[in-house]
């Protein structure tokens, strides 16, 4: 696991922390992998533009850190329905970006998983 609060494709981490695509380059290569999950993108929901490009280039940098690793990328996830309009173009842009990238794009807003419901118990977390 390699989370690190408010960072994101094209956003550092408060305390300087580097972006998604520089981390991934920084780790060292390690075949034994088979599965990698990439998640975010709300943290980078006030500077949007190169989002996609970005994630793009996680998932080139994964291709060599971890060449045996089947790569997944799960789209931001609004924390309430109110928030998927202002985070779906975003996802569509990463989504468009890794088509053809060999990596499953997983979309938390065109799949549904955040509803009324859901938000309460996932705020309340």
């Amino acid at each position: 696991m390699l989370g690190a609060g408010g960072t994101g494709y094209v956003t550092r981490g408060p305390s300087g922390t580097p972006d998604f695509p520089t981390r991934m380059r920084q780790l060292d290569v390690d075949p034994r992998v088979g599965l990698l999950i990439v998640q975010g993108g709300i943290n980078d929901l006030a500077r949007p533009d190169g989002v996609g490009r970005a994630a793009a280039q996680v998932v080139e940098a994964a291709r060599v850190t971890y060449p045996e690793a089947r790569v997944v990328v799960i789209g931001p996830i609004p924390p309430t329905p109110a928030s998927t309009g202002a985070l779906r173009p975003m996802s569509s842009e990463i989504a468009r970006s890794l088509a053809g990238s060999g990596a499953l794009y997983v979309s938390p807003i065109d799949e549904g998983w955040i509803t009324t419901t859901s938000s309460r118990g996932f705020l309340d977390a």
